[in-house]
């Protein structure tokens, strides 16, 4: 009756208290029981739907939300009635004030939870913001929901993401003219993308995608993988990548339109959890040695070598103009993680994975006349350049001597006087060119009379690709299978001593090169003629390194290892994830013996007891169940990094947006 008397001013504030009231007071059980007693959601409701929207009531009709929901994990639909009605009324600068109060609420999460809960008022929200512009507010508004939608694990239903994928894609048609909502744009596709990978594809393949693939594929057979694969490079032609692939135009565009990819950390296995720990970091424009490199090779004062110069601070923004400024006085534009930043260069990928079963990625490289970009050095993981315009000389050092099947991100710097003892071989790389080099293999690459741009596609060997990491998987396996068959806790043996195992054949590998080669279970079975014979002389190596004196030699340096150890190691620690049951008693274990300042004493004790030296015979079906479970979970293992490559690659180029069926 008050609210009746009230004016519509004063109605408004009367009601803004009364719902500031309620919020305080709800979460008592005893005034809980008297409000839902008395129907005090009808009262409410039927109040506000008479009542104009002002900013203090559309706030604390937001808190009054949340606490319901805290309460309860609820909201009445009844309650979002008002706010139904009064959407399509409002005017469009009512809209965009009430849509920034709504992104700002205090308790986002619990205001968005119940709104997802209540879709209806999303989408009447959705179909009438529409018409806002700039759509600032809107487009943030919904990018928190959804984020919330992400981390509780909510799938909003199909209409509603039809709703958003419609709206989305009418804000890229606009183009330019709304660039500074390009980063909420971005994270709503990402979000969308969560919900259902299987419902997004990264677009039909094209014509000189094809063409490339079926000229490039005739080159790698099992004679490559037998007498080049990670030993000496190969060079080979294969037709032209067409422009509709890639070209020198899409270089500018990429660095105008491209956005800030933040580094996957290899603790994050999971596209959600890469995604949540990024959000905010995904912002429209490149940092410079993150994104992208501007980088010459000049040469060092009196010892003859040369050092890289700079042409931005580290971080720094980069913009497509100022970049070709520099490339115009001699730097080199290098542009990293292209397979998530181009999906014609994401097909490319997709098929060497599938030759090679390994992680791949590509950079780009565009050097003008007269200039090189780096100085002389070696990689950790092997390449395929392919050059797609101009002319590039490569010196490469025609043996690994250097670095023998260096591990990923085991790199040192080369130094010019050893370099310059080297004999070694210059290749010229034309348009159609490609160059395999194994990794650890000296090179650099220089630009002569003619600008060049190549993308180099690089073939990573992580610790799980490795051999190494099919015998961490055999391991747990043995452990496993041991512990099923011994029922006598008191002969089981403690954690620490299979913790003890893993560590020692992690020291193996980093000084035996066989350990480190790319396990040759993962690539195409048409490629590689004999994996059981390279197996079966792994095992042999281990148990003389287990029960012989080779085994002295290895613990002896063990002490300067043990950093690099735990780096190695650091993938065992996500195998739960993987489809591979890990005991936590192991783990613990194993961290107890990295951290523990007498390592080498620890390891030493009962080391010759290790399981590893009672292997199964080679004949012995044991080893193809290991197989099985390795290729299960190193499919799991692939296929979470593939996706966060792919929720990366449409939230930078919004491909999701042309490929959603709506």
């Amino acid at each position: 009756e008050a609210f009746k008397a009230a004016g519509q001013g004063q109605a408004a504030d009367l009601l803004s208290e009364a719902l500031y009231f309620l919020e305080l007071v709800l979460p008592n059980d005893r005034c809980r029981s008297a409000f839902v007693c008395h129907d005090g959601i009808a009262v409410v409701s039927h109040v506000m739907s008479n009542i104009t929207f002002d900013d203090d009531l559309l706030e604390n009709f937001c808190d009054l939300c949340s606490t319901l929901y805290a309460v309860d994990n609820n909201v009445p639909t009844a309650l979002f009635v008002p706010l139904e009605q009064h959407i399509p009324r409002a005017s469009l600068e009512q809209l965009d004030v009430m849509v920034g109060h709504l992104s700002q609420c205090a308790n986002l999460e619990n205001f968005a939870s119940a709104c997802l809960k209540q879709e209806e008022t999303l989408l009447v929200l959705l179909d009438t913001v529409s018409q806002l512009e700039p759509p600032y507010h809107c487009v943030e508004l919904l990018k928190d929901l959804l984020m919330v939608a992400v981390k509780l694990d909510i799938t909003p239903s199909h209409r509603l993401i039809c709703s958003v994928e419609n709206y989305l894609s009418t804000l890229k048609q606009q183009g330019p003219s709304i660039k500074s909502c390009w980063g909420s744009i971005s994270s709503c596709v990402g979000c969308l993308y969560l919900f259902n990978p299987l419902r997004y594809s990264v677009g039909p393949q094209l014509a000189g995608v094809r063409s490339f693939l079926e000229s490039f594929s005739q080159h790698i057979d099992s004679e490559f993988v037998g007498s080049y694969w990670e030993q000496r490079p190969k060079q080979f032609h294969i037709f032209e990548i067409a422009r509709d692939v890639f070209s020198v135009e899409h270089v500018s565009l990429l660095i105008e339109d491209g956005f800030h990819i933040p580094p996957i950390d290899d603790s994050l296995f999971d596209a959600k959890e890469y995604f949540l720990h990024n959000a905010g970091d995904f912002e429209p424009q490149l940092l410079h040695q993150s994104d992208v490199t501007i980088v010459k090779a000049q040469p060092q004062e009196n010892s003859g070598g040369l050092q890289p110069v700079y042409a931005f601070a580290n971080g720094e923004a980069v913009t497509a103009q100022r970049a070709m400024e520099a490339m115009r006085n001699g730097f080199t534009i290098a542009i990293p993680n292209m397979t998530m930043r181009s999906p014609s260069i994401a097909q490319l990928a997709s098929h060497l994975y599938r030759l090679f079963g390994l992680s791949i990625n590509c950079n780009l490289y565009y050097t003008p006349p007269h200039s090189q970009g780096f100085e002389p050095h070696y990689d950790d993981h092997c390449v395929f350049v392919v050059q797609i315009h101009g002319v590039k000389t490569w010196t490469v050092v025609d043996q690994q001597c250097y670095m023998k099947v260096p591990k990923l991100y085991q790199q040192s710097p080369v130094q010019f006087e050893q370099y310059a003892r080297l004999a070694y071989t210059e290749r010229v790389l034309s348009p159609g060119d490609v160059l395999y080099l194994p990794r650890g293999m000296v090179h650099s690459a220089r630009c002569e009379e003619h600008s060049s741009l190549h993308l180099t596609f690089g073939l990573e060997t992580e610790t799980m690709m490795a051999w190494q990491g099919f015998f961490h998987v055999a391991l747990i396996l043995f452990q496993q299978q041991y512990e099923g068959i011994s029922q006598d806790t008191q002969k089981q043996q403690p954690s620490c001593f299979w913790a003890r195992a893993h560590i020692v054949l992690s020291q193996i590998a980093h000084y035996d090169s066989r350990f480190r080669v790319a396990c040759l279970l993962l690539f195409d079975r048409s490629l590689v003629q004999d994996p059981q014979s390279h197996l079966d002389t792994l095992i042999d190596v281990l148990r003389c390194y287990f029960n012989g004196p080779e085994w002295v030699a290895t613990a002896e340096a063990l002490r300067m290892c043990t950093s690099q150890t735990r780096n190695d190691l650091d993938f065992l620690f996500h195998f739960g994830q993987h489809d591979l049951k890990v005991c936590p008693t192991l783990l613990n274990s194993l961290e107890q013996l990295l951290c523990h300042e007498h390592i080498l004493d620890n390891l030493r004790q009962g080391v010759s007891g290790v399981p590893m030296g009672a292997l199964p015979d080679k004949r012995d079906s044991t080893w193809q169940l290991v197989k099985d479970k390795y290729r299960a979970v190193y499919q799991s293992f692939v296929t979470s990094r593939r996706n966060i490559s792919e929720l990366c690659l449409h939230m930078h180029s919004l491909q999701l947006l042309d490929s959603c069926t709506t």
